[in-house]
C-alpha cells in the first residue's frame, strides 16, 4: 500500500481516488470548501477521522462496499449513500459494517451466566444432581 498524499488543496472541486489506495487517511481534506464531488473507488478499506469533516460544499458521497468503518469523517449535513447496506450508525456517529452488540446486553449475558453458576452452586450444596443450563 503506497501512503496517500495530498498534493492539492483550496481550490480543487472534484476529487476521484485512484485504484491502488486503500485507505484514506485522518484529515485528508479537511475544510476544504470548494470540494463538491469525490470518487472513492472499490478497494478503499477505511475512511480516517475528519477525512473529509468542514467540506461544506460536499453535499453527497457514495461509500464503496468494501469500507468496513467509517470514523467521524464528514460534514454533518453531507448525505452518505452506502453501497453495503449492511452499514449501522454508532451513536459516536462512527459507521460499522456489520453487527455491532450493545455493551449493555453483553453485560446483562455474562452476567446471566454469572447467576446460573451460583444457582447451580447452590442446588449442589443441597445435592441436586443435575444443574441448571
Amino acid at each position: 500500500m503506497r501512503p496517500l498524499k495530498v498534493l492539492h488543496f483550496g481550490e480543487l472541486q472534484s476529487l476521484t481516488f485512484g485504484k491502488e489506495i486503500t485507505k484514506i487517511p485522518d484529515l485528508c481534506y479537511y475544510n476544504d470548501l470548494a470540494l463538491t464531488e469525490v470518487v472513492i473507488p472499490e478497494g478503499v478499506t477505511s475512511i480516517g477521522k475528519w477525512a473529509f469533516d468542514s467540506c461544506t460544499s460536499l453535499k453527497s458521497l457514495t461509500i464503496p462496499s468494501t469500507v468496513s468503518e467509517v470514523e467521524d469523517s464528514f460534514y454533518e449535513e453531507t448525505q452518505l449513500i452506502f453501497k453495503n447496506a449492511s452499514f449501522q450508525q454508532r451513536e459516536n456517529g462512527t459507521y460499522v459494517n456489520g453487527i455491532s452488540v450493545n455493551v449493555t446486553a453483553k453485560e446483562r449475558y455474562d452476567y446471566a451466566f454469572q447467576v446460573l453458576e451460583l444457582v447451580n452452586a447452590e442446588r449442589a450444596k443441597l445435592r441436586k444432581t443435575r444443574p441448571i443450563m
